[in-house]
């Protein structure tokens, strides 16, 4: 998955954190800001609990201390290519986040748009 439209300055894209400590790993949406190479700037950890936002202070403190034990600090990257992003480094993430997103890769499908209107899904 490519990442196209460069004139958006804040972005969210779908992507995997791991925690450095425990090594666990959670699908997450990572907010990016495009006109600061990528700077990483939000993340909403996709778990049991459903879509929780780090550093929401109006989390009950047993559910924030459960995400900071199993996630914090993390590694992360996207699953799509950000052009001119300067923080991650496809080759130097650790094996749990390559592995999850070659999976996710492989079930992608792909847009195709054919120069008008209509848009086709190929697997």
């Amino acid at each position: 998955m490519k990442w196209n439209d460069k004139q958006e300055e804040y972005a969210v894209i779908p992507g995997v954190v791991q925690g450095k400590k425990t090594g666990e790993i959670a699908i997450a949406l990572l907010g990016i800001d495009l006109q600061s190479s990528g700077e990483h700037c939000q993340t909403e950890f996709l778990c049991k609990y459903g879509v929780i936002s780090q550093g929401n202070s109006d989390l009950p403190k047993a559910l924030s201390g459960e995400i900071t034990a199993r996630y914090l600090p993390y590694d992360y990257c996207y699953t799509a290519d950000i052009p001119g992003d300067i923080h991650v480094s496809k080759h130097r993430l650790p094996e749990g986040i390559k592995e999850i997103l070659q999976t996710f890769q492989e079930h992608t499908a792909e847009l195709l748009y054919n120069g008008n209107s209509d848009m086709d899904m190929k697997r």
